[in-house]
């Protein structure tokens, strides 16, 4: 039996790449389009990073080293899921940014888990 070559790590990672750009029968198929919706709710991340939250400290930054409760991060979601579909219609910017928001609560509870261990 013939051993396989072996293969350096770039080369590896850049077979990869093309492998995950290349279409295939065998991706997963979301029933509600979560792929899209992701793929979209990061470049919304991607565009409010290299916008307004490009200064050196952010605000959630700063509240987040102070606060001992996810209170201001709970409240944000909840004012962005409660006017959907208030102001400016059905947009999907306000879910966009409370789940953005989900994901720093994420970061911040992770962080958290580490510093009570």
């Amino acid at each position: 039996m013939k051993k396989p070559k072996k293969i350096t790590e770039k080369e590896r990672l850049s077979r990869l790449k093309k492998l995950m750009q290349t279409p295939s029968v065998f991706e997963p198929k979301y029933r509600y389009s979560e792929d899209v919706f992701m793929k979209d709710m990061m470049d919304h991340v991607d565009k409010t990073n290299q916008g307004h939250y490009s200064g050196e400290i952010q605000t959630v930054e700063y509240i987040m080293s102070r606060a001992t409760t996810f209170d201001y991060l709970v409240g944000n979601i909840d004012k962005y899921i409660s006017r959907f579909g208030k102001k400016n219609g059905y947009n999907l910017e306000d879910i966009y940014k409370a789940c953005h928001y989900l994901m720093m609560m994420a970061h911040y509870a992770k962080k958290k888990e580490k510093i009570s261990k």
